[in-house]
């Protein structure tokens, strides 16, 4: 195990490090840089606070429904300020309006860290959920932002590699910082470790804002809209974190003033395609919440045996991206959709017959392998159906189907735990992915 991390850290590290392929300006070098670093920073987010928030709560006595709400309530928070977001940072500079919405995100992160000194026990789940709200807000103005910033200073020719290394800096960030998460909680009492987690990845995610900050606009903007190579589906989130769930697909488009939600455009073949979209969402998030319940409760793993959980979770995610291309060349866009969403059943399916650590070590590297495939399958067939001349109109709608379908698995998740208990509920999930595949390979 240590030898599968310790090479995939190596080949990572050396692609972070390799010189860019083409002529730069100073000033396209530096913002690049820039954008590197703000992914590392944000990986340490992701690898802490992100990965162990939800943890954190089973430990101090949230239930199914409130671990579900951490989900839901961000996603409910995400649908009502997206249009308004898009609105507000039109009238502002981008630059300036993008680092302030982000540093106020990060202080909520920060705040995490002092809670368990201001809260006592008893009310810490619903506190964690009110501040998770309150972070929503200010995280959806920054990913708005963030796409039309990224647009606005990476060239169309660019994109695809500046993507790609993003998420080479973003692996080894994640794999890092999860394991010192994981050495940190398995020293320290509880809940300083928690604290200590929490303020490394607000540390990371000041990290992240500082260097967004840096980046400046280039003289001459390019092109917003794109083909499907030069936009990027949001893995920097692992699937399965029970917060901050961010805009799964960055879309690289001003707004315009006709109206982004046109319903009419589901009555032809859209609909039924969107609509599996959003079975796929919904089911999904069914088992997002349950996992950390059942690692914790059922399992009863200590911190150690989840950080490593975790990085091998993002490792798995690193090492599959790279066979992407080459499945994608061979069998298209559709089948490597189909063939992965069948696929990600596994990664309910091996919790839920866990027994220890190995065999939930291994739902975490086989998950992240399945979903670092899935992740850019579900952006590269979106985009093989939607018309670049109307690509604002569409993406709005997937991305109320999104985050209607995280609302919608968040809450039925509960709803299957207290019917069936944890273990059950994770194989019905596991059975509907199979469902959500099948009705993909119909309409997908």
């Amino acid at each position: 195990m240590t030898g599968v991390v310790v090479g995939y850290m190596q080949r990572v590290w050396r692609s972070w490090l390799a010189d860019d392929p083409f002529v730069l300006s100073a000033q396209a070098q530096a913002n690049y840089r820039h954008l590197y670093w703000d992914s590392f920073g944000f990986g340490m987010l992701s690898g802490s606070t992100i990965s162990f928030v939800a943890i954190y709560a089973v430990r101090v006595g949230a239930s199914a429904l409130q671990v579900s709400f951490l989900s839901s309530g961000p996603a409910v928070m995400s649908l009502v300020w997206s249009l308004p977001a898009g609105r507000w940072l039109g009238e502002r500079q981008l630059g300036p309006a993008t680092f302030q919405s982000g540093l106020w995100a990060r202080l909520g992160y920060l705040a995490l860290a002092v809670m368990p000194w201001l809260v006592s026990r008893a009310l810490m789940p619903w506190m964690l959920l009110l501040l998770l709200l309150f972070v929503a807000v200010p995280n959806t103005f920054w990913a708005v932002g963030f796409n039309a910033l990224f647009a606005d200073t990476v060239a169309p020719e660019h994109r695809g590699f500046v993507v790609g290394r993003r998420s080479v800096v973003l692996g080894v960030s994640q794999v890092l910082v999860s394991l010192v998460c994981g050495a940190v909680l398995s020293r320290l009492a509880f809940p300083l470790g928690y604290q200590v987690v929490f303020a490394l990845g607000a540390f990371g995610g000041g990290l992240s804002i500082y260097h967004l900050g840096c980046v400046r606009a280039l003289d001459a903007v390019p092109v917003r809209v794109g083909s499907a190579q030069q936009l990027t589906i949001g893995g920097e989130v692992r699937s399965g974190a029970a917060v901050g769930v961010a805009v799964a697909l960055r879309l690289l488009t001003r707004a315009r003033k006709t109206p982004l939600i046109r319903l009419a455009l589901l009555r032809g073949s859209f609909g039924p395609f969107i609509g599996a979209y959003f079975l796929f969402y919904t089911v999904q998030f069914i088992t997002v919440p349950l996992i950390p319940i059942y690692a914790v409760q059922t399992l009863q793993l200590p911190d150690s045996v989840v950080s490593i959980g975790s990085a091998l979770f993002f490792v798995g995610m690193g090492v599959s991206a790279a066979f992407l291309f080459r499945l994608s060349s061979r069998w298209g866009h559709r089948l490597v959709l189909v063939g992965s969403g069948l696929l990600y059943l596994c990664y309910p399916l091996l919790n839920a017959v866990a027994r220890g650590p190995l065999m939930f070590y291994a739902a975490a590297l086989v998950g992240g392998g399945v979903w670092g495939i899935l992740n850019a399958a579900l952006l590269n067939r979106l985009m093989e159906r939607v018309p670049e001349d109307d690509r604002p109109a569409h993406m709005a709608l997937h991305h109320f189907a999104l985050h209607l379908g995280i609302l919608c698995g968040s809450t039925m998740a509960p709803l299957l735990a207290g019917a069936l208990g944890v273990r059950q509920a994770l194989f019905a999930g596991a059975a509907l992915r199979v469902v959500a595949g099948i009705v993909f390979l119909i309409f997908g």
